[in-house]
């Protein structure tokens, strides 16, 4: 009881984000990226896959090879294709909690779960059945354990494996997510004390052992041009004013990004 009165603000949070993305959830529908995903899953096995479904994408193998296994055992059913990436954005709203008590104030936690909660970014990810919500969560998963390494200097092994696995995952998840990790990585190899850098030395080879499968996709998606105008591709190079528009669409579109950031004061 006195875990929920201490904590009862952030869970009333949590309750209002779940219904506000469950509740429509037999009602969404697919959009032109997802199904340009589950196009890619209709192969016989895993070879295949890789080639002809992973490669050409230009994105790490999890979530293709994760939605490729979801289809083949429940079909290619809606609400059934987007539950877990929902499941994932929820549990990033756990870590984001987390990561503001645990290291700064429980109102810097409560702050970063109304952004993660409401903002209309995260509202509209959360159900698309790409990379976006799993590697919010990878991302903060990992970002809450660099905090408990560096900061609060706990060695117990599972917090290791955990900052590892979650390494390995955003990796797997998204080149940007893995260069996130990699940086990550190398800040906590400055920062960590000498009695950590054996122990996680060890949890940092055990990632990139475990990633070494995955190189020749990756070296062969790094060969293969942008989708820069530079490049032949559709996505022109944004100009400056794109900062301030999305941190006013990150924050309340209209004015509503003024009462957030007086209420952040």
């Amino acid at each position: 009881m006195q875990r929920l009165r201490e904590h009862g603000i952030f869970l009333i949070i949590f309750v209002l984000s779940t219904l506000l993305r469950f509740l429509p959830l037999f009602d969404y529908q697919f959009t032109f990226d997802e199904l340009s995903g589950l196009d890619r899953t209709q192969f016989n096995d895993l070879s295949t896959l890789l080639e002809k479904g992973v490669k050409v994408d230009a994105h790490p193998a999890l979530i293709q090879l994760f939605i490729f296994f979801l289809v083949k055992q429940f079909g290619y059913v809606t609400w059934v294709v987007k539950l877990p990436f929902l499941i994932f954005g929820q549990l990033a709203l756990i870590y984001a909690y987390l990561i503001g008590v645990r290291n700064f104030s429980k109102q810097t936690g409560l702050v970063a779960s109304v952004l993660f909660s409401f903002s209309l970014i995260f509202v509209f990810y959360a159900p698309i059945a790409r990379m976006y919500s799993a590697g919010i969560f990878f991302s903060l998963a990992l970002l809450y354990y660099f905090f408990e390494l560096v900061f609060h200097k706990r060695s117990d092994k599972r917090i290791y494996v955990w900052f590892s696995l979650f390494a390995l995952l955003s990796a797997l998840n998204h080149h940007i997510n893995g260069l996130f990790a990699f940086t990550i990585a190398a800040s906590a190899m400055v920062l960590i004390s000498k009695e950590q850098r054996k122990p996680f030395l060890l949890a940092c080879l055990f990632a990139v052992l475990a990633y070494l499968p995955h190189m020749p996709i990756t070296l062969y998606q790094l060969s293969i041009p942008g989708i820069g105008v530079e490049a032949g591709g559709w996505l022109t190079r944004p100009e400056w004013t794109v900062f301030p528009a999305f941190v006013q669409v990150l924050l309340g579109t209209g004015w509503c990004f003024v009462v957030f950031l007086i209420v952040l004061s």
